[in-house]
């Protein structure tokens, strides 16, 4: 991709968090594994997960239950689903380690541009999650579901008076491009070595924090001047 011969000024950069700031997404799909390991369909609910990552757990319960498993699914259901897979996340989340640089751009960025957790996780685990990181006055506001999140960025545009252009969010799901594209905000995806992307074609991508800022300086105007990681 070429350098814009105009770059816009960056005003805030929103990132995703399991997979993006924690090598956490795996976990989640482990969770899946784990509350469904007594279905004979598991295999096709965890295809379904992965297809659909970065969307709330609970909106993937409420299909999974329906469509794939044609049982009923109510409020008594939601809750016990709910909470065994927070049971068993928390703890794993809790000793995941960062996405390569991620604390280091953290703790640089955020003094230089409006930091934002935009996630599908569950706003209180979410946020739990994050202090205990230690990472919670490094974020202007840590948002999860509800709602989803392109509802979150538009409100977080909304709010702060920002153009969409002068945005950018860091995910690592097709649905965090579905949501940045929705809402015309800058997109570019975290992706592992050597992991598949599932993002279209020409989709700018970095496997960790160093490539992420370096892709930042060059397409963005970013106020303190250039700085790497």
């Amino acid at each position: 991709m070429k350098r814009p011969s105009a770059r816009p000024p960056l005003r805030a950069v929103f990132l995703d968090f399991d997979g993006v700031v924690l090598e956490s997404a795996d976990i989640k799909t482990d969770a899946f594994q784990w509350l469904f390991r007594r279905e004979p369909a598991r295999r096709a609910i965890v295809e379904y997960h992965r297809r659909n990552a970065g969307v709330s757990r609970f909106v993937k319960f409420a299909h999974i239950h329906r469509a794939i498993l044609k049982k009923p699914y109510g409020p008594a259901e939601r809750r016990r689903l709910g909470a065994a897979f927070a049971r068993y996340v928390r703890g794993r989340v809790l000793a995941a380690p960062f996405v390569r640089g991620a604390r280091r751009f953290i703790d640089r960025y955020g003094s230089r541009v409006k930091l934002f957790v935009v996630s599908g996780t569950p706003s209180a685990e979410l946020k739990d999650i994050v202090r205990r990181r230690g990472l919670a006055r490094s974020f202007v506001a840590v948002v999860g579901s509800p709602p989803d999140k392109a509802a979150t960025l538009r409100r977080l545009l909304r709010r702060h008076g920002w153009r969409a252009a002068e945005t950018l969010y860091v995910g690592d799901a097709l649905n965090d491009h579905r949501a940045a594209t929705e809402c015309g905000v800058g997109f570019l995806g975290r992706l592992k070595t050597g992991a598949r992307s599932p993002f279209p074609r020409g989709t700018p991508r970095a496997a960790d924090f160093p490539t992420i800022a370096r892709w930042i300086e060059r397409f963005y105007s970013v106020p303190g001047g250039q700085e790497s990681l």
